[in-house]
């Protein structure tokens, strides 16, 4: 079982080593060491989480490169998950609209059914773990104060990234559709689509605005 303090080890060097406006700011994941490598793995696949996440965390590691999976292994210490039920209205019973959601400051996936799940669960993989409130970043959007930025980018990609990884890309819903077809024009302004992927679930919306992750600040 691994061991608490190597998870706080790991977020001390790279959660919350930056102030609060470099955080706004700045991608603070370094290159990860073969040691802090192989915890993130432990910890994906021995933590005490909802065993429903297990096989898609198991899919989303097997696509993705490991130093993409830290906000993941980290979220899932605390996530939980609550299905969606009718709600009882003026005695009526009336089905909540939203098949889904990630409260990202409280760390709650909500659902009506398991195939709601992924993509949610990857809004809690590329949600930065945060001591604030506020300067919430999580893949591509970000929040400052009341103010969301870039949502229907995030949304649209995070949706794209469920289709390949967890079901066939082809798979249609009427979620997100135009959102969808627009992520993937975007893709091709990446010489590298795993570099847009890396910049996802590293929240670095900067790199993404500036189109490249080797870019610099």
């Amino acid at each position: 079982m691994v061991q608490k303090e190597q998870i706080n080890q790991i977020i001390d060097n790279y959660i919350y080593k930056l102030s609060y406006n470099e955080m706004l700011h700045k991608n603070d994941i370094s290159n990860l060491s073969n040691d802090n490598k192989n915890t993130i793995k432990l910890l994906l696949f021995n933590n005490n989480y909802n065993k429903i996440l297990k096989p898609l965390v198991y899919k989303l590691y097997k696509y993705t490169d490991i130093d993409n999976l830290l906000y993941c292994c980290i979220n899932l210490q605390d996530v939980k998950l609550i299905k969606l039920k009718l709600a009882k209205t003026n005695d009526h019973m009336l089905l909540r609209l939203i098949d889904g959601s990630y409260d990202k400051l409280n760390n709650i996936i909500e659902y009506k059914t398991k195939k709601d799940i992924s993509h949610e669960l990857l809004h809690l993989a590329s949600t930065k773990p945060t001591k604030y409130k506020t300067g919430k970043k999580s893949g591509f959007s970000y929040v400052i104060g009341t103010k969301k930025y870039l949502e229907g980018i995030n949304e649209g990609y995070t949706e794209l990234l469920n289709r390949r990884i967890f079901f066939n890309e082809k798979y249609n819903t009427d979620s997100y559709q135009k959102k969808v077809y627009f992520m993937r024009l975007l893709e091709l302004l990446y010489e590298n689509p795993k570099d847009m992927e890396s910049d996802y679930f590293k929240a670095d919306n900067i790199s993404f605005i500036l189109g490249s992750s080797n870019s610099s600040l």
